[in-house]
Parts: C-alpha cells; structure tokens; sequence
C-alpha cells in the first residue's frame, strides 16, 4: 500500500517535463535561418523551371513562394518559445 501511494505521489512531477524551445531546431534564429536557405532554394529551383518566355509564370511562382516563406517563418514564431 506504501508502495502504491509513493508512486501516486510521483505522478505529476512528470508534467513538468521541459519542452524544447524550437522543435526541429535549436532556437528561433536557426528556425528563421532555415526558412532563408529553403526560399533560396525554392528561388532557383523556380528559375531553372520556368524560361524566359514564361514571364507571367515566373512571377506568380516567385509571389506564391514569397506566402510559403511568410507562413514558414510564422510558423518558425508560433512553435518556437523564444
């Protein structure tokens, strides 16, 4: 019965756990980075894609990429505790 009422006591002190501050990444700065690289890489990928005579096309694809990195980094200030 000891036994049983130690562990019951125990319980909640696992709720305290620490969360990390980003997860995925090791702090906002690195969260915000990372979205950087992928709208770079999105950027060129988007230009090898798209030639010269698909101008309109180039330039929709670069403002959907600009949302896409604008809800990335909200998305980086949201999950991210500091």
């Amino acid at each position: 019965m000891y036994i049983l009422a130690f562990l019951i006591l125990l319980i909640p002190f696992q709720a305290f756990a620490n969360a990390p501050e980003c997860p995925g990444y090791g702090s906002t700065k690195e969260c915000l980075k990372a979205v950087d690289r992928d709208f770079e890489k999105l950027l060129d990928f988007i230009k090898d894609e798209f030639g010269d005579q698909e101008k309109d096309q180039l330039i929709l694809a670069s403002r959907n990429a600009k949302d896409v990195k604008n809800y990335e980094s909200l998305a980086c200030e949201k999950t991210c505790l500091n």
